[in-house]
């Protein structure tokens, strides 16, 4: 896959992290069996726990079951409450840590949280081949997914719309309870587009479709536009 020099990555290895959740990482020994958390099947934060669970399971034979979830809340929680010992989740890490958004509420507040793996990630907002949307200058009227307890998505989601001076009274929100949904939402034209990563399957799967994917573009000689971007998502700065 081609990828565009215009699309954007998440600076700074907050993208993808596993949580501690219990003493498995401080050198007690590692269990025959884990429980960890992660996007929706299909998505890049799935492929990347499914693969670090297949190294564990090689190298410590630790069988480890991936428990999906569309939504960041649904990710975190079963960390919280001891339910899951890691948690593959993407900014809601840094949300849930300083009570903002989703988790700014009385029974969230300020999560104690542990990041053990950072690797930085690139996501960006894709539409079908040959749509008049993939100027990033030109989102007036899109419909864009968003998605329910999921501030990761949505807050960078809100970004994106902020580079071309814009918010969500401009634009038609479509609000999914999950973040896979979204796919078959594009297949079948309900939206035209989402936030996405160029290296889920999810992705492949939009890509082989008859209308395939374009990735929209955000200059990044646009210096107004980035500065309106960082004001919502200051970790965010153009990938290449």
């Amino acid at each position: 896959m081609k990828l565009s020099k215009n699309m954007w990555r998440l600076a700074g290895g907050v993208a993808t992290a596993a949580l501690l959740a219990s003493g498995v990482a401080q050198g007690e020994g590692l269990p025959k069996t884990m429980i960890w958390t992660s996007y929706d099947f299909g998505s890049a934060g799935f492929a990347q726990a499914s693969g670090v669970a297949n190294a564990f399971k090689k190298k410590y034979g630790t069988r480890i079951r991936i428990v999906p979830s569309g939504t960041g809340i649904g990710r975190l929680l079963p960390v919280t409450q001891r339910k899951a010992v890691y948690g593959f989740l993407a900014t809601e890490t840094f949300f849930a840590s300083e009570g903002t958004y989703d988790f700014a509420v009385q029974q969230w507040g300020p999560q104690n949280l542990r990041i053990v793996l950072a690797p930085p990630t690139v996501t960006g907002l894709t539409v079908p081949k040959g749509s008049k949307y993939a100027d990033g200058h030109n989102l007036k009227g899109i419909r864009l997914g968003y998605v329910k307890g999921n501030p990761s998505v949505n807050v960078k989601t809100d970004a994106l719309l902020a580079y071309a001076g814009l918010t969500r009274a401009d634009i038609t929100p479509v609000w999914f309870g999950g973040y896979g949904v979204m796919k078959g939402a594009r297949l079948t034209g309900k939206i035209d587009g989402f936030l996405m990563s160029p290296f889920s399957g999810i992705t492949r799967e939009l890509e082989a479709s008859p209308d395939g994917i374009e990735w929209v573009q955000f200059d990044p000689a646009d210096t107004e536009g980035w500065k309106r971007i960082r004001e919502i998502a200051p970790m965010y700065a153009p990938a290449w």
